[in-house]
């Protein structure tokens, strides 16, 4: 189910993560909060910014009940002002 707050936006590359890739890196960063690639069963890589992604263990994800829902809809509406 669905938990509040799991809704990831993808960010554009900061300084410590360009800075790996300039040696060669994948490009990673460990600043908490900064997500600058999603990893999906489609082979993952660098997407377009603006970008949201959901946490999803197998091929059915299961969003939950009206709680959920109304949880899920929240972090979108959230994410999509923050990209206005």
């Amino acid at each position: 189910m669905y938990e509040p707050g799991t809704l990831q936006r993808l960010t554009p590359l900061c300084e410590e993560a360009l800075a790996d890739k300039a040696k060669g890196g994948p490009g990673c960063c460990w600043t908490e909060g900064h997500v600058h690639d999603i990893y999906d069963s489609n082979g993952g890589g660098e997407r377009d910014i603006p970008c949201v992604q959901l946490e999803h263990s197998c091929g059915a994800w299961v969003i939950g009940g009206k709680e959920q829902i109304k949880a899920l809809i929240a972090d979108l509406q959230a994410a999509l002002v923050g990209m206005e």
